[in-house]
């Protein structure tokens, strides 16, 4: 696994979502946070880094609601993607879901004290969402 020693240099993409709206494509990526690139293209512009004052650790997946809330999981504070099997068998419950609201660029927390919640997705009405922890 010689990659994992570079990747936190590099970033690694975990969750991409289309926001149908505008063709914005979104990125959660693994070391960067929350991401964002135009339809036409180009670099990713950074989003969010951090929730409430503290730092986005592990972003892993994220959805969007009809209003271009981006819904998203971070999946530990205390340990990063290439230490994910200390955080799996740590049970770490530092993990979150949140919430970035692009009208005001502000990421708020919805749940705190998960264990490696990956992957979220909201209902085709918007009224829930489901992850895995």
């Amino acid at each position: 696994m010689s990659y994992l020693k570079n990747e936190h240099i590099c970033g690694r993409p975990l969750g991409l979502r289309f926001d149908k709206t505008n063709g914005d494509l979104y990125i959660a990526d693994a070391y960067f946070g929350l991401m964002k690139v135009g339809p036409e293209g180009g670099l990713a512009t950074s989003l969010s880094t951090e929730a409430e004052g503290v730092p986005l650790g592990f972003t892993n997946d994220l959805d969007i609601d009809v209003d271009g809330n981006v819904y998203f999981t971070d999946s530990s504070i205390k340990y990063q993607r290439r230490n994910f099997l200390q955080l799996v068998f740590s049970g770490d419950d530092s993990g979150r879901l949140l919430k970035y609201d692009p009208s005001t660029k502000e990421t708020t927390v919805l749940i705190r004290n998960l264990q490696f919640p990956n992957g979220v997705s909201l209902s085709k009405d918007g009224s829930f969402f489901v992850f895995c922890e």
